[in-house]
């Protein structure tokens, strides 16, 4: 191995972990958005010619990893960062002492419930 391609082979192996360490934040960012089957299937097909720019190291394919690497980053870390302006209305339940019990002779158990987005008008459950 010489010394002119470590940095090819660790960009290599750069390249080939980010599905494990960007992927997750991008599929969380991509999964609200309308046309998350595109943008996943694009981010895919960008990732593939990338990992084929580290394989076909020229100048030109290289300069495009360096611009691509950033830019998944940065893709990643919006996602990530993205606010979700249309919570999903729900509720939580959670028992006490992780368990109900109730008896026809009096005795009494408790539970919380908990809303999971602010209501826009009276909750009724």
């Amino acid at each position: 191995m010489t010394r002119d391609s470590i940095p090819v082979w660790a960009l290599r192996a750069v390249w080939l972990v980010q599905p494990v360490t960007l992927g997750p934040a991008l599929a969380d960012g991509f999964h609200d958005l309308d046309g998350h089957t595109f943008l996943s299937v694009s981010a895919w097909v960008l990732w593939g010619l990338g990992l084929l720019a580290t394989l076909v190291p020229r100048p030109v394919t290289l300069t495009t990893i360096r611009i691509g690497g950033p830019a998944a980053a940065a893709l990643s870390v919006w996602t990530a960062t993205t606010v979700d302006d249309d919570p999903q209305a729900g509720f939580t339940v959670t028992q006490s002492s992780g368990s109900t019990a109730v008896s026809e002779s009096g005795s009494t158990d408790t539970f919380t419930v908990v809303l999971t987005a602010e209501p826009d008008s009276n909750v009724v459950i």
